[in-house]
């Protein structure tokens, strides 16, 4: 069946942005201005215009963006379902391809190796699982990774309400 990112792009931006307005955000996470969950200090390339123009005109680019600094790290389209995708791509959005497959590891079953690269052998051990089993393990570690980084650090605390509900919003609902 595979996953299809126009979807799973739809539903991400949904949750980064209910209403697809472009808004402009400053989140006091030490990481600027972010549209469309796309925040400026990861993304310095961007023109300074992704920040300023209508939101009709940026949002292709947006897409854009997470196409090829999400999707394709996290080798979306060859994730069974748009479940499975979504979640994955969500996470990696929020917290980085690399700590998203990270933990993706950590919740599979099978003798991997814990290098944060969706390898041949890490999109084996996914296939070789039911992908709700492996998108909901996915959520459960996701919640875990956010309350430990919560433990290290205590001024992460405020976010800490809007981490769990984007860990646990289940494909294709959207947090209320």
């Amino acid at each position: 069946m595979g996953s299809n990112f126009g979807n799973c792009i739809d539903w991400v931006l949904r949750i980064e942005d209910r209403a697809l307005k472009g808004i402009v955000k400053d989140l006091g996470d030490g990481q600027g201005r972010t549209r469309f969950g796309i925040a400026e200090k990861s993304h310095p390339d961007l023109s300074p215009a992704f920040y300023t123009a209508s939101a009709s005109v940026v949002l292709e680019e947006a897409k854009q963006v997470y196409w090829e600094e999400y999707w394709q790290p996290i080798k979306g389209t060859f994730l069974p379902t748009d479940e499975l995708a979504a979640t994955l791509l969500s996470f990696a959005v929020n917290d980085g391809v690399h700590q998203a497959v990270l933990t993706l590891q950590r919740s599979l079953e099978g003798d991997l190796v814990i290098d944060g690269g969706m390898g041949p052998k890490t999109l084996e051990a996914v296939l070789a699982q039911p992908a709700a089993i492996v998108a909901a393990n996915l959520r459960i570690h996701q919640e875990s990774f956010y309350r430990d980084l919560v433990q290290r650090d205590q001024t992460k605390v405020k976010f800490l309400p809007g981490w769990v509900t984007r860990a646990r919003v289940v494909y294709p609902d959207l947090p209320s």
